[in-house]
């Protein structure tokens, strides 16, 4: 993604304070903040997590990167002794992961491929109750489509769209849908996507557990991003 660094990212840093705001609510359900552990992709500069400890110092935290290089970042970066910093890819770190306490995971994509949604799906079967998940994916509808600039229509690009299609169908809405060419029509897909996404890790008929969803975001830092955030 190009643009301004990571941690400089004006809209990403607005979607940080929501979730730290989403935290600061949760003793509302009666759960201590000491009951947590906060996960999530934490950058070179762990800027994330240094806001939570900002404001809540009490939750432990783990960042998950899979480049050496930047988990030796991440050490000289450190803003406080309760972080523990795995190399690991993500996908194979959340198949590892056994929580025994609620939870609060960010899944901070920056690209949207369909192993985001899997790893959603089995993140939810893991988390308890009381759990919040918050999952950011690429929302960006130039991948697909072409925009002239000589007042000619707009064009798909070629096979671009069948291959979302064929990529995303088991997640889709509707199997015949194509990736939307409007910026805030494509964040609405997304949002739907997610939606199947929860049914299919949490169906009515097996669990008593729902995802709530309490905000969702489409921003640009040069990349149109959507997240939305929900709690078990």
């Amino acid at each position: 993604m190009s643009g301004p660094p990571y941690h400089l990212r004006k809209n990403k840093a607005a979607d940080r304070f929501a979730l730290i705001e989403a935290i600061r609510r949760l003793p509302i359900l009666g759960i201590n903040l000491n009951n947590y552990t906060y996960f999530s992709l934490g950058g070179p500069y762990l800027e994330d997590m240094r806001q939570i400890y900002e404001f809540c110092p009490e939750i432990r935290m783990v960042s998950i990167e899979e480049r050496g290089e930047v988990c030796c970042r991440q050490h000289f970066h450190m803003p406080c002794r309760n972080i523990q910093i795995v190399e690991s890819d993500l996908s194979s770190y959340i198949t590892r992961l056994e929580p025994e306490r609620e939870i609060i995971f960010w899944l901070d994509y920056t690209g949207l491929i369909i192993s985001n949604f899997d790893d959603f799906i089995r993140l939810l079967r893991k988390a308890f109750e009381g759990s919040l998940i918050k999952i950011t994916l690429k929302a960006n509808p130039m991948d697909y489509w072409i925009f002239p600039r000589d007042g000619r229509p707009i064009e798909r690009r070629r096979g671009k769209t069948t291959e979302f299609r064929n990529i995303f169908e088991r997640v889709l809405p509707h199997p015949d849908d194509y990736p939307p060419w409007q910026n805030q029509d494509f964040a609405n897909l997304l949002k739907q996507m997610l939606r199947v996404a929860v049914e299919e890790a949490l169906p009515a008929e097996t669990t008593d557990l729902t995802f709530r969803p309490i905000s969702s975001f489409f921003y640009a830092d040069t990349t149109p991003m959507f997240t939305l955030t929900g709690i078990l």
